[in-house]
């Protein structure tokens, strides 16, 4: 998981070279590690400046979830597994395989 503080809650205002470098160092990460799925959280001014630099190979990769800002991170886990889950069960039932075993599997881990 990767986070960075940009958020306009945070009491600084987020800027365009922020999220660019944001964006750039998701975009290495994503190529030496082969992520497949990313997660996007934040507030309505931080998200599009996150999309506004998102690398176009990137953006079939990517949920946006809106989140508290005051979330615990307990609350941004769940959250997060819970959208992973139904990512991977949408992508399991593209391929023509059991969702329901997919969701399963990642379930049991947990």
């Amino acid at each position: 998981m990767v986070a960075s503080p940009l958020s306009a809650a945070c009491g600084e205002t987020p800027t365009k070279e922020h999220a660019k470098e944001v964006m750039e160092r998701l975009a290495q990460i994503v190529r030496e590690d082969k992520v497949s799925h990313i997660i996007l959280a934040g507030d309505q001014v931080v998200i599009p400046l996150l999309q506004e630099h998102l690398p176009p190979e990137m953006v079939s990769m990517v949920e946006v979830m809106k989140l508290d800002i005051h979330a615990s991170e307990q609350d941004v886990l769940t959250a997060t597994l819970a959208k992973l889950l139904e990512q991977e069960a949408r992508t399991a039932a593209e391929k023509g395989g059991p969702a329901d075993a997919a969701i399963s599997a990642r379930v049991d881990w947990l």
